[in-house]
């Protein structure tokens, strides 16, 4: 391992220390918890693709960016999302390439959103009732 990668993996470290910090804290303290507290300790920001983007280019931003999951953005509007799982569930069983789809081939267009203001145990609820990993969180004035 060469020094820059010492650097990269210790500013990684760093930037991800708030983080793992409200994950190491005793799990019946985090269900009450609202996703504005859980999500104070993340970067602020949207990830997004375009329903253009080849599949290959959104599979490359989630793994440079370490998340399974971004928004679809069409205009500056909501258009859908991708997760890694759609990627598995639709496109590796076609048999297609990653670099032949497109992002509008495999994202899931009806989008189950929840708020800042509701609780991390009511999202995971409603995300198992979906059979969904992932949830995006809209601002209510959005």
């Amino acid at each position: 391992m060469n020094g820059s990668e010492v650097g990269r993996r210790a500013a990684d470290r760093d930037r991800l220390a708030p983080r793992r910090q409200i994950w190491r804290m005793k799990a019946p303290d985090r269900p009450s918890w609202t996703l504005l507290q859980i999500l104070a300790a993340k970067p602020a920001g949207v990830l997004s693709v375009s329903p253009t983007d080849t599949a290959r280019a959104a599979l490359e931003v989630m793994a440079e960016r370490r998340v399974g999951f971004l928004v679809v953005l069409e205009g500056g509007r909501l258009a859908g999302v991708i997760s890694e799982r759609d990627y598995t569930r639709k496109l590796v069983p076609s048999g297609r390439s990653a670099e032949q789809a497109r992002v509008a081939e495999l994202m899931t267009r009806e989008v189950i959103s929840v708020t800042p203001a509701q609780h991390f145990r009511d999202c995971v609820r409603l995300m198992d009732s979906h059979g969904i990993r992932h949830s995006l969180v809209r601002r209510p004035w959005a």
